[in-house]
């Protein structure tokens, strides 16, 4: 997991993706080319405006003009802007989303809260990642410094329940979907700020804790796939933007923006609402949840699971 941002920082947090270093990259890059035309051109402006003063009117006393120097600082700037030009350029056509999108996330801004969407398909349920995830844990467990004492049966023991119960879980999500659920389902859900009162502390709380930061619904990516993030809005102008995966897209109404994301480790990230959307505008915070495809798409399944739709569709049957 990344540690993304920490008290007192006041530089950029750490990328989570590769867009969003080459960004931070071509931020550095600007800020150098603009210290450099500062302290050149500062330098030409004291040796000419104080020249007078300095030299008493003898720096080029007899120079009427240099079309070389003329030449030079007209030349090198624009050879400073067209590399900068063609370095946002190249940045911008690979923000595009393209082809080939793992994961659709629809994100709709309200006052004042978040709104997701996802399309999930039960007929492509897996039936063997979760099992075979658990498998490769254990494997890592063992190779780690417990595997230095001589006995492992309780952790054995440990690794087959885990193993079990989670074979067990998928396989009735695989038969409840094959035998009912086939085809496209959506899930939708709103996103609100969590109350600061209501924050919960410690490690066993599904909140961070951070005060007007946390969120009763993140939104989920996969990470090492290609995410379409489609923003839209249902009334004012709104703005859904991730610093650590540099990513920034404004819901206009009318239109819907599209954003490609592609993380290369999971995590947390988090953002805010950056177009004033009126007096709520503070409280639209923006939590991302990165984790590997199989475990978003297993959390999106089970969440459909859990909704009151699905309950009254397997009570009619």
């Amino acid at each position: 997991m990344n540690l993304v941002s920490f008290w007192n920082q006041y530089g950029f947090p750490d990328p989570m993706t590769e867009m969003a270093g080459r960004l931070y990259m071509y931020h550095d890059l600007v800020l150098v080319v603009l210290v450099m035309v500062l302290i050149l051109v500062g330098w030409f402006l004291m040796v000419f405006l104080a020249g007078s003063f300095f030299f008493q009117g003898s720096l080029n006393r007899f120079v009427v003009k240099n079309e070389l120097l003329e030449t030079v600082w007209t030349i090198v700037p624009s050879l400073f802007l067209g590399v900068l030009g063609y370095i946002s350029l190249k940045n911008l056509y690979d923000m595009e989303v393209g082809e080939n999108v793992d994961h659709v996330v629809k994100v709709t801004g309200h006052q004042w809260y978040w709104e997701y969407r996802y399309e999930v398909n039960f007929s492509a349920v897996s039936k063997s990642n979760h099992k075979e995830c658990l498998v490769e844990w254990m494997k890592m467990v063992k190779l780690n410094d417990l595997s230095e004492a001589e006995d492992l049966t309780f952790l054995d023991t440990i690794d087959s329940f885990l193993i079990n119960i989670m074979s067990f879980n998928w396989s009735v999500l695989n038969c409840v979907a094959e035998l009912f659920m086939k085809g496209d389902w959506f899930l939708k859900y709103d996103s609100y700020m969590v109350p600061e009162e209501n924050l919960v502390n410690g490690q066993l709380s599904l909140n961070s804790g951070f005060r007007n930061q946390d969120v009763g619904g993140p939104c989920f990516l996969a990470f090492g796939k290609k995410n379409e993030v489609l923003v839209s809005t249902s009334d004012v102008m709104h703005s859904w933007g991730v610093s650590e995966l540099g990513v920034k897209a404004d819901a206009v109404p009318g239109r819907s923006n599209s954003l490609s994301v592609e993380p290369v480790s999971p995590g947390v990230s988090f953002g805010n609402c950056y177009e004033l959307c009126g007096e709520g505008h503070s409280q639209m915070p923006v939590v991302v949840f990165i984790s590997n495809y199989d475990t978003v798409i297993f959390v999106l399944k089970q969440e459909i699971m859990l909704t009151d739709f699905v309950e009254e569709f397997f009570s009619s049957l």
